[in-house]
């Protein structure tokens, strides 16, 4: 069977190496697509470790109430299947810029860059009991890497687990080719129902966090949440690196 990857994709990486690169929000000239003063003002210096007060109990979302739950977790049942979710960084300003040169343009040394905001939090979550949390990443839609070389969410569980010994389980596995991004709100929760499944012959941990990019309707976290509680996995939680 041919491996041979797409014209445009060989093109972008050799262009990644050959050209110099720039900071994605302010332009300057750096190594990595977000400069240090960014990253720290943007992102690191905006959050301290697992955010979770002003927050849903739920979705994770800040809340405008003193309640528990936001509107629509005390409203719907999106989330179901997921103890809790934990997305850190709000889809505006900068953001869609920033997840487009990642997702879209293939710049991967964002990898490293999102690596290094979810750690911490990764970090705590985890615990070091005997039967500690394990970072399940979402599993791309068939053919996405065949067509583009790489999946952004099993690049940035490979920067966690190399870069910082955090655990990986890669045991789901996805049907549906249908991107998310393209469909309404009510449309996204069918289009993964059923389609995200177990690997034949995988083996789940009792306490997962499932990590995704961005969280919009829960239903990618919830489907996964669902998936690995049929398996027998326990406790699942959510981590996201942006919430809309």
């Amino acid at each position: 069977m041919s491996h041979i990857l797409p014209l445009e994709t060989v093109a972008r990486w050799c262009g990644a190496y050959v050209t110099p690169k720039r900071c994605v929000v302010c332009g300057a000239v750096n190594d990595l697509a977000l400069c240090d003063s960014c990253l720290d003002r943007l992102y690191l210096s905006s959050h301290g470790g697992v955010p979770r007060f002003g927050r849903c109990g739920r979705c994770g979302r800040p809340l405008i109430s003193r309640k528990d739950l936001c509107t629509s977790c005390g409203s719907t049942d999106a989330l179901a299947s997921v103890d809790r979710a934990f997305p850190l960084f709000s889809y505006s300003g900068s953001a869609p810029s920033v997840l487009a040169e990642w997702k879209t343009r293939g710049n991967r040394s964002l990898s490293w860059v999102f690596a290094r905001c979810l750690a911490d939090i990764l970090g705590e979550l985890a615990g070091t009991g005997p039967a500690d949390r394990v970072v399940v990443p979402v599993p791309p839609r068939p053919g996405k890497i065949r067509k583009r070389g790489w999946d952004q969410i099993e690049d940035l569980a490979s920067a966690l687990e190399k870069g910082y010994s955090v655990p990986v389980c890669r045991c789901l596995s996805r049907d549906s080719s249908r991107e998310q991004k393209l469909l309404g709100r009510e449309a996204r929760a069918h289009n993964l129902q059923g389609s995200i499944r177990v690997r034949n012959g995988a083996v789940v941990p009792e306490r997962a966090i499932v990590l995704d990019d961005l969280m919009t309707t829960g239903a990618t976290l919830n489907a996964c949440a669902v998936a690995l509680r049929e398996a027998g996995c326990e406790e699942v939680y959510g981590v996201t690196i942006f919430y809309d």
